[in-house]
């Protein structure tokens, strides 16, 4: 490995006192961003500029950020007074950073602000690139598919901005950029393509754990990295990374397809990144490095060992009484003063699973069982209550036994159906709408269901992909949000999956607000300015979906919605504080619905909310191919229901709505499992997850929701210009016998599929 000087010179962009003790942590995101780093005290210049060199690996890219360690460890702030997670950098063989350092927790930014944007495409084939890394001034964005990124509040200067691809297929972007005060400067970014290869690994591994699953952590979205990692956790899934197939001789196999003149960082691990992952004959954790060949290759590597040092590992057994459900695995998670991990743990027959843990921390180390990661939600009751601490000394006091999973009682769970797929033709679909709350860790599971789902029935797959909605200095902005948004390359794995089955598969993008949508509308003061700009982003979401829709053979896109229902026409009323919903919006979602048709060619389905009985009369409604009814249990209309008065509810304003526009109609099915509503604890669109908080098991009432199913669906069957049904907030991670609209192991699906 050839090493390369590289000069870091840093500003700081106000006066923060005299002397101060400044370092850059060279950050190791393969082991863990907050686990594992190199720290390099920076030399004095003058009291705004310190400068370190560094000799680092060449040819590859660095992530690292400034700490102030005059007084502990202060990692530097964005302007926003945000942490900065890292920043991002290539090195060459003579390689110079000028950046600014906007902060301190202590000591933060104040200063003017500008925007940047810009537009991100192929250099050989001017086609946009989607799931682009931009970093600059300490920020992170992706870009969508239409290649555009935008980054607001960044503080005023030249700030170096990087572009790279996660998986590796292209050259990382590097460009000076000068952002000027209360203004946007556009950056125009072409990436140069780089050629597929397969790269085979092949390992030996040391004699300790025989026959332990091993997987690989790395660099590259198909090592699992997630960039940055969901939910705030600053470690790959460890569920996510590949996991490698035994070969008789002993060794481990994993073929991945990578790209030539990529650099990969990569390590073999029993657990994530950190856990359980390889060290060196001292000990020491170790990060493999490789520039990928131009001709596939294949690698040949050994595990020297899993101990640090001497040190036994802990022997951990969990002993399910409790049974788990279709496709679960048992997981751990542990925590202590630096280990914070959530880990599969491994099968050994007779209802037991068992984990070697070979780290050995210096303080205590507790852990607590649950079932696909979910330990906030599908947990052992036993030891989320209480935790049991990790005893390296007697592995009898690592033995547990799981009598009762939260939300979940496996006696009494509904038994799927199976052999009763069918396939879609359009006029027949069953469906299940996915929650659109999603983590990095789900993705398995999402796929894996697939199949199960496919067997009891179902034929149809939403997928609802989110981006959060902000405002920024009083106007409103879009964006892909890096622990919460599904990558377009997740989204388009399950995709696949499901067509592999022959499922019909619809997007339903759509909208994530801070506090809700109603609350986010209502104090929302929006003038014509604030409308323009509503609308623009909202046609650069819908585009982003109906580009990447077209690409990946999606059966139906759904636009629309409660959450944009605002932007309706006649839906908000002007008053002394603010403009009401504009007399052209009209005319604006009809513009907005012919350029999505030129973009997406299969069925662009438009959502209707059923509210208080009467249907929308809006001119754009012929423009559309159907129409998605979300019907919710909740609804005031629904306060009392039966089959005879659904059935009058659909015989009437309806079917006179559907004889007007003679467009299919599809029904999206909304009953949380619950005796009774609280409105304060319900969001705007209804439709409630597994992590809501408020609810309980004493508020569950499983009948009621199938009760609801049962209805509906006995009417739409007998409705032949209703072509789908779909149940709203489907939980594929796990079945939850809970409050909320999951269906996922309740008497519903049932409902849903007979």
């Amino acid at each position: 490995m050839h090493l390369a000087p590289v000069v870091f010179n840093a500003r700081l962009a106000h006066f923060q006192g005299t002397n101060l003790s400044i370092s850059i942590d060279i950050l190791d995101d393969v082991t863990g961003i907050d686990l594992r780093s190199s720290r390099y005290p920076m030399q004095l210049v003058d009291e705004f500029n310190y400068t370190a060199t560094i000799e680092l690996p060449e040819y590859g890219e660095t992530r690292y950020r400034y700490v102030l360690t005059s007084n502990g460890d202060e990692i530097e702030t964005d302007g926003m007074n945000q942490r900065v997670l890292f920043r991002n950098m290539y090195v060459n063989p003579k390689t110079t950073i000028n950046d600014v350092i906007f902060g301190w927790p202590s000591s933060p930014y104040h200063g003017d602000y500008g925007r940047v944007e810009g537009a991100i495409t192929d250099l050989s084939t001017s086609k946009t690139i989607a799931d682009v890394m931009v970093t600059i001034a300490g920020k992170t964005i992706y870009s969508d598919k239409t290649g555009r990124f935008h980054l607001s509040n960044v503080p005023v200067g030249v700030h170096r901005l990087t572009a790279s691809s996660i998986n590796g297929a292209y050259r990382i972007f590097e460009q000076d950029v000068n952002v000027v005060a209360g203004l946007s400067t556009p950056v125009v970014v072409k990436l140069e393509p780089l050629s597929e290869v397969k790269v085979t690994f092949m390992v030996k591994p040391p004699n300790d754990a025989v026959g332990a699953p091993i997987r690989m952590a790395g660099n590259l979205y198909q090592f699992g990295n997630v960039f940055p990692y969901s939910g705030g956790s600053r470690l790959p899934n460890a569920v996510r990374l590949p996991l490698m197939e035994m070969t008789p001789d002993g060794r481990y196999t994993l073929q991945l397809k990578l790209f030539a003149g990529s650099e990969i960082r990569y390590k073999y691990t029993m657990g994530d990144g950190f856990v359980n992952a390889e060290r060196n004959a001292d000990g020491q954790r170790i990060t493999r490095r490789l520039i990928v060949p131009s001709k596939d290759v294949e690698i040949n590597d050994e595990i020297i060992s899993w101990r640090e040092a001497e040190k036994e590992p802990a022997s951990i057994t969990v002993k399910v009484n409790s049974n788990l459900g279709y496709g679960d695995w048992v997981s751990l998670r542990l925590n202590g003063n630096q280990i914070h991990s959530t880990l599969p743990i491994w099968p050994i027959g007779n209802n037991q699973w068992m984990y070697l843990l070979y780290e050995n921390p210096d303080g205590p180390l507790n852990f607590s069982v649950c079932r696909n990661d979910l330990c906030n939600v599908a947990f052992d009751l036993s030891t989320h209550s209480t935790p049991k601490q990790v005893d390296f000394t007697n592995p009898d006091n690592n033995f547990t036994e799981v009598n009762e999973w939260n939300f979940w009682n496996p006696t009494q769970a509904v038994q799927m159906p199976t052999g009763s797929s069918h396939a879609p033709n359009g006029k027949n679909l069953i469906g299940v709408e996915f929650t659109n709350v999603y983590k990095a860790g789900f993705l398995k599971k999402q796929i894996d269901v697939l199949e199960r789902l496919y067997e009891a029935g179902v034929n149809w797959i939403i997928l609802s992909p989110t981006w959060k909605v902000q405002l920024i200095n009083g106007l409103p902005f879009f964006s892909v949000d890096v622990d919460t948004s599904t990558s377009l390359a997740d989204l388009g794995s399950v995709i696949a999956a499901a067509k592999k089955l022959e499922m019909s598969v619809g997007i339903y993008p759509q909208l994530i607000f801070e506090n809700g949508a109603a609350d986010w509308w209502q104090s929302s003061i929006r003038d014509q300015l604030w409308w323009q700009q509503w609308y623009f982003e909202y046609e650069r979401f819908a585009m982003n979906f109906a580009i990447f829709a077209e690409e990946n053979q999606v059966d139906q896109l759904i636009i629309g919605g409660s959450a944009v229902q605002p932007s309706f026409p006649d839906e908000l009323v002007t008053n002394e504080r603010s403009m009401g919903t504009p007399k052209s919006s009209e005319e604006v979602w009809g513009e907005l619905i012919l350029k999505l048709k030129k973009s997406y060619k299969k069925d662009l389905l438009l959502t209707i909310p059923a509210r208080g009985g009467n249907l929308p009369t809006y001119k754009f409604l012929d423009q559309v191919d159907g129409y998605y009814l979300e019907i919710d249990s909740n609804s005031p209309d629904n306060a009392t229901f039966s089959l005879e008065t659904v059935s009058m509810y659909m015989d009437s304003m309806i079917v006179n709505f559907q004889s007007l526009h003679k467009k299919p109609f599809f029904l999206g099915l909304n009953s949380p499992s619950l005796q009774s509503y609280r409105s304060d604890a319900v969001n705007s669109e209804r439709v409630i997850s597994p992590f809501t908080a408020g609810y309980g098991q004493a508020n569950v009432a499983l009948d009621s929701q199938a009760y609801f199913y049962e209805v509906y669906t006995t009417v739409a069957r007998e409705r032949p210009w209703i072509y789908g049904v779909a149940s709203r907030g489907f939980f594929p991670v796990a079945e939850l016998a809970d409050f909320s609209s999951s269906i996922f192991g309740k008497p519903a699906l049932l409902e849903l599929v007979k």
